[in-house]
């Protein structure tokens, strides 16, 4: 370990001052020993130096008590090492004053680091486990960091850069997978008593919210809904994927995931957190440590890093999905006996271009995505209903 990792960092007197605080020569020498291999072990994950300098070194708080000094260090560093606490937040902070996309890029890398995310997610329950465990446990879907971490890949990712080649987009498309799971399984660890289903759970997290609002709304806080809004009226269209079977010349079977005919519905916080139900009221993800099933891999939740439903929402969240999701998905969707499709947009037959367009519609009450003379969007908005009714009414089980 190079003795210059420390002073090769501008710090100035006051610093230097409460860095060694009272400590006597022996305590110095093994207080600057450990941060020296701390700093050294920022630098390889990616962390610039101002952002060491600045976000871990100056935060330094030296304890009363001596022999807490070096648990004080370590507990630190283990802190740094969870994507999204208190610490990590206040690096990601003065990184993200960066404006220029190299550095905003490096962050990004530096974040993935901390994250340990695989060039290419595995789906396995344990990898899962694992990735979710480098997300901090304090951080909730309504969290305001959320928005900042995706106001960085929204700059460092101008156009339709994210879907272009490179370890860095493809981690953090399929990154977006992590998030969502991590997400839903905060609300069942926070809201889920027993006997509940994930629904009714954020349904609690729901009215919690509200609650929240109505106390800063009483308090005359203007804008609490900018920092609890949940939206339930965005399209579930590509969460309903089926696939279809040949039977005869005229004909065709519907497969659908799992061989169970579900509709699943979204709920959006701030529209980055997404959440993904079928009507059972099981959230679903691409990963999850509860189990995995092909309705969650086909349909299931994926933060987005846009902040709404726009071109920068089909760039960061739409393009990428072909040449970076994960191949345990890719091989799902694509099966030579069974290719999974999303119903298509159009809202009458008149619209059709091709004879059978209009089988595929979301809006036909009579079509592929239809059950017993619902078309797949009235499902979804029965099933949206159902939910609002368990927010409104209090049904926490």
């Amino acid at each position: 370990m190079m003795d210059t990792e420390l002073n090769d960092l501008s710090l100035d007197d006051d610093f230097r001052a409460s860095y060694y605080g009272f400590l006597d020569a022996e305590d110095q020498d093994i207080w600057r020993a450990r941060l020296q291999g701390q700093v050294v072990f920022l630098k390889r994950q990616g962390w610039s130096k101002s952002v060491i300098e600045k976000g871990f070194l100056r935060a330094l708080k030296v304890p009363d008590e001596r022999d807490k000094h070096l648990s004080y260090l370590e507990d630190r560093m283990e802190e740094s090492q969870l994507f999204g606490s208190e610490l990590f937040q206040n690096l990601w902070r003065i990184g993200g004053r960066e404006s220029r996309v190299k550095e905003l890029k490096d962050l990004l890398e530096a974040a993935m680091t901390v994250a340990t995310m695989p060039d290419n997610l595995s789906g396995t329950i344990a990898e899962t486990e694992r990735l979710i465990a480098r997300i901090s446990p304090d951080i909730e879907p309504a969290d305001p960091f959320w928005k900042e971490f995706s106001k960085t890949v929204q700059k460092a990712f101008p156009g339709q850069t994210l879907a272009g080649e490179g370890k860095l987009n493809r981690q953090l498309h399929q990154f977006r997978y992590v998030i969502s799971s991590q997400q839903a399984q905060w609300v069942r660890q926070h809201y889920r008593k027993e006997g509940m289903t994930d629904a009714q759970a954020l349904a609690v997290y729901i009215r919690n919210m509200d609650n929240r609002n109505g106390v800063m709304q009483e308090l005359g806080v203007d804008n609490t809904n900018y920092y609890y809004a949940y939206n339930m009226t965005e399209s579930a269209r590509l969460h309903n994927k089926i696939a279809l079977k040949p039977s005869d010349a005229t004909t065709a079977e519907i497969i659908y995931p799992d061989g169970i005919p579900l509709i699943n519905f979204k709920i959006l916080l701030h529209f980055h957190t997404e959440f993904i139900l079928d009507e059972l009221g099981h959230f679903l993800n691409e990963v999850d440590v509860e189990g995995v099933t092909e309705n969650g891999i086909l349909n299931g939740a994926s933060f987005n890093y846009a902040s709404q439903n726009n071109a920068r929402h089909r760039a960061l969240d739409i393009a990428p999905v072909g040449p970076h999701d994960p191949t345990f998905r890719k091989k799902l969707a694509r099966q030579k006996h069974a290719r999974f499709f999303s119903p298509n947009r159009l809202t009458t037959e008149k619209g059709s271009k091709q004879a059978n367009d209009w089988l595929f519609s979301y809006f036909n009450p009579k079509g592929y995505f239809a059950k017993d003379g619902q078309s797949g969007a009235q499902r979804v908005t029965k099933a949206v209903k159902h939910f609002e009714k368990m927010i409104d009414e209090g049904l926490d089980g």
